[in-house]
C-alpha cells in the first residue's frame, strides 16, 4: 500500500512539474517493488516449506499408526457384522436372530465408528461420530428389547419356543437342585 502511494505521488509530481524522467522513476520503483515482493515470497515459502517438511516427517509415523489402528478397528467392526449376519441366518427362532442382530449392530457400529474417529483425527466430525455411537448404544438395545417384548406377547406357540417361569418356580427348582446335590 505504501509503495502504491509513493508511485501515485511520483506520478502526480511528474504531471505537475512536467518532468518525464519522474515517470521513468515511477516505473523503476514499481518494478523494484514487484521484484521485492517476488523475492520475499520465494524466500518465505522456502523457509515455510522446509519447516513443514520437517514436521511432516515427524508426524508421518504417528499418522501411519493412527491410520492402522483405525483400519484395524474398522476391520473388527466388519468382522462383527459378518458374524452377526451368520447368526441371523443360522438361528431359527426370531428372538435368537434378534439377539444376534442387536448385539452385532451395537458392537460392530461401535468399532467401525471408532475406527473412523481415529482416522479423521480429533475434530468436530469426530465429536459428531462419538455422539452417534452413544446414541446407538442407548437406542439399539432399548428398541431390540421392545421388539422382543412384542414377539413374546404376540407369540401363539410359546410352549414350542420357550417356557415361562415365575420367581417362586425358580426358587423351588433351586432348592430341589441343592437338595439333589446334598444327597449325592
Amino acid at each position: 500500500m505504501m509503495g502504491t502511494m509513493v508511485m501515485v505521488m511520483i506520478g502526480i509530481l511528474a504531471l505537475m512539474l512536467e518532468e518525464g524522467y519522474l515517470v521513468d522513476i515511477c516505473l523503476i520503483y514499481a518494478m523494484i517493488s514487484f521484484l521485492a515482493v517476488v523475492v520475499l515470497t520465494k524466500v518465505y515459502m522456502g523457509v515455510y516449506l522446509q519447516k513443514k517438511e520437517e514436521e511432516e516427517r515427524k508426524m508421518a509415523v504417528l499418522e501411519w499408526i493412527r491410520f492402522l489402528a483405525g483400519a484395524l478397528l474398522m476391520l473388527c467392526g466388519l468382522g462383527i457384522f459378518v458374524i452377526e449376519m451368520i447368526g441371523v441366518f443360522r438361528f431359527k427362532y426370531v428372538l435368537n436372530r434378534m439377539h444376534a442382530a442387536a448385539m452385532g449392530d451395537t458392537l460392530g457400529i461401535g468399532f467401525s465408528l471408532l475406527g473412523l474417529i481415529l482416522m479423521s483425527g480429533w475434530n468436530f466430525t469426530s465429536l459428531k461420530l462419538l455422539f452417534v455411537i452413544v446414541f446407538l448404544w442407548f437406542s439399539s438395545p432399548a428398541s431390540s428389547h421392545l421388539i422382543a417384548r412384542l414377539e413374546v406377547t404376540t407369540d401363539e406357540e410359546k410352549d414350542k419356543h420357550y417356557r415361562e417361569v415365575t420367581l417362586d418356580q425358580l426358587k423351588e427348582e433351586k432348592c430341589m437342585a441343592e437338595s439333589g446335590e446334598r444327597e449325592e
